[in-house]
């Protein structure tokens, strides 16, 4: 899977600005703050159909413009496909495959896939729960894409409980309610199906991330993944489901007390281990960095054994926070793969043979070689 060039209209700090890659590595190069980033972004917008810098549509459109686009080819094993988004300050955005409309963003998940790897994923094991939730639903979320509406079904499930249980602490309302009974079964449904794809999701990325992490330390350590929530002999959404309607029943008086939901994939969380110990207590930050690595280039195998085709990869200012042993085996390990990779100093680059280099500044794209060092 390749994108093979973009057009940009009014997003972030570009004006009008189009760029062609090649099926290798693309250098995105230049000072902070001119755009680098930005086309990245893009990039991952028409994978996951949102910012991964948390930023609202209208937030990406250009100061003082109302509306904003981006516009690009990709090709796969199943041809080329033109995907563009329309996104205005006003309206929802507007979704288009060869032209035609997609009213639905799971119809459009799957079309293209990328695994997005940014300075801030280094803190994923010492950040909160949410954070590896997010990053393991993103991930399943381009493998399935009728996980997206199951995850959004889940939540207004969640906030209809909430609010009931708020109510129940208002009104001082008793037990047994047939709107509480109904909230649970609705809810425990949706949190086995939500629950067992992670877990399965997980299963798989602890085996391919093991690999990757026994070739950073030679085979002296050991990294385990685990989806920690629910008992691990509980397994199968049917087992999954009687066991959460059984705890949303046990913790029903806290939760009103709360006016939360205590019970759910909701609280659940990645569990992550080095030799044994767990990671974000005891773990130096050069293991959490091959970790984070490891789980990274293990996401893009997955994608690899689902569809047949690796992923785009995108390495946005990463090669900065690395030592050298770690981007070499980056280099290394993305070799025959479509990888964007932004920088500010270009001589981290001048090992890298065959690849783009697109220079950057105040959001126009130019192609243009990289000086050798001391040059």
């Amino acid at each position: 899977m390749q994108i093979k060039s973009i057009r940009l209209e009014n997003f972030r700090n570009i004006k009008s600005q189009s760029a062609e890659f090649c099926d290798g590595i693309n250098i995105l190069y230049g000072n902070n703050a001119q755009g680098k980033t930005n086309l990245v972004e893009a990039v991952y917008y028409l994978a996951c159909g949102k910012s991964f810098r948390g930023a609202r549509d209208k937030e990406l459109i250009m100061f003082s413009e109302k509306e904003g686009s981006i516009s690009s080819c990709i090709s796969s094993q199943k041809g080329e496909n033109d995907l563009q988004v329309k996104i205005s300050t006003q309206n929802p955005k507007e979704i288009y495959i060869n032209r035609v409309k997609i009213s639905k963003m799971r119809e459009f998940m799957g079309t293209f896939r990328a695994v997005l790897f940014t300075p801030e994923h280094l803190s994923l094991i010492k950040g909160s729960p949410f954070e590896r939730r997010s990053f393991t639903d993103s991930a399943i979320c381009q493998l399935k894409p009728k996980f997206i509406s199951l995850l959004f079904e889940y939540s207004k499930i969640l906030e209809q409980r909430n609010a009931l249980l708020r109510a129940y602490r208002q009104n001082d309302s008793q037990n047994g309610d047939q709107m509480i009974e109904y909230w649970n079964y609705m809810l425990s449904k949706d949190a086995a199906l939500i629950i067992n794809q992670r877990r399965e999701y997980i299963k798989r990325l602890d085996s391919k991330a093991k690999e990757f992490y026994n070739s950073f330390c030679n085979g002296k350590e050991t990294l385990k993944i685990s989806y920690s929530g629910i008992p691990d002999e509980i397994e199968g959404p049917g087992k999954i489901e009687k066991y959460i309607t059984q705890k949303l029943e046990e913790n029903l008086q806290s939760d009103i007390k709360n006016g939360s939901t205590s019970t759910g994939p909701h609280r659940d969380d990645l569990t992550v281990e080095i030799g044994g110990k767990l990671s974000k207590l005891y773990s130096s930050q050069g293991q959490q960095r091959s970790c984070i690595l490891s789980m990274k280039l293990a996401e893009g195998e997955i994608s690899h054994e689902e569809s047949g085709e690796y992923p785009v990869f995108l390495f946005d200012d990463i090669l900065s926070e690395l030592d050298l042993e770690r981007q070499d085996y980056i280099l290394h390990q993305i070799h025959s793969k479509q990888v964007f990779i932004t920088g500010c100093i270009d001589y981290l680059f001048d090992s890298v043979k065959g690849a783009k280099k697109i220079y950057v500044e105040k959001g126009v794209y130019e192609d243009r070689d990289i000086s050798p060092r001391g040059q």
